[in-house]
């Protein structure tokens, strides 16, 4: 069962952090608005459980889209001595939705001390950085998913951030050619998203800055 969530709840993750969201972009940081869902409220780590009765509710809760209780389930499987690196890579992603950022950060740096080729961690890692303004590391970890995602499966995500990342490093000319890099992919995966017209509108912004 939880083989089979992972990819699905990846999948779901990278389209609703692509498709429709309201953002907003001033200079590089782009915030994204996730789909809110009214969780019930979440219970602290029962001692009644076993780390493998947290894992099991916390796959339960990703399923329902309860994201802060999956977070919370999946930590006190974790200080109970249970959880793989599978496990542990749902709860990675789940910071950088929830948007803990400097949590993601750290536990992306254990998740490649075991795995250093992941690519999808590199990926979280990316993104993690960009929103925490830390552009440089950004566009490294951007580089290194572009050379470890062999099906680019991620590709038009790590094109946009590679973007901002330039854009926020006050590279003007790097961003414009990223931006429109993005652009010639999106408009055949997300031609109606808000990231898409945002990143067409800086262009015109960019060009209009250059010609002046």
């Amino acid at each position: 069962m939880k083989g089979a969530f992972v990819i699905l709840l990846w999948s779901n993750l990278l389209i609703t952090c692509s498709v429709g969201d309201t953002r907003n972009m001033v200079g590089g940081n782009y915030t994204e608005a996730r789909n809110e869902v009214k969780e019930p409220e979440v219970v602290k780590c029962e001692s009644s459980l076993s780390g493998s009765d947290h894992l099991q509710q916390a796959w339960g809760d990703l399923e329902l889209g309860y994201l802060e209780a999956a977070r919370i389930a999946f930590e006190c499987a974790f200080s109970k001595g249970a959880g793989d690196f599978e496990d542990r890579l749902e709860h990675l992603k789940i910071l950088v939705k929830l948007e803990d950022y400097s949590l993601a950060i750290e536990k992306s740096k254990q998740l490649l001390a075991e795995d250093p080729n992941n690519w999808v961690v590199h990926a979280s890692l990316a993104h993690a950085y960009l929103k925490s303004n830390q552009f440089e590391n950004a566009l490294r970890e951007i580089e290194v998913t572009r050379s470890l995602d062999p099906q680019n499966q991620n590709r038009v995500s790590y094109l946009f951030d590679r973007a901002l990342a330039l854009d926020g490093l006050n590279q003007r000319a790097e961003a414009l050619d990223a931006y429109v890099e993005y652009c010639e992919h999106a408009t055949k995966i997300e031609p109606n998203s808000q990231r898409y017209k945002d990143a067409k509108e800086r262009i015109n912004e960019l060009k209009a800055l250059q010609s002046k």
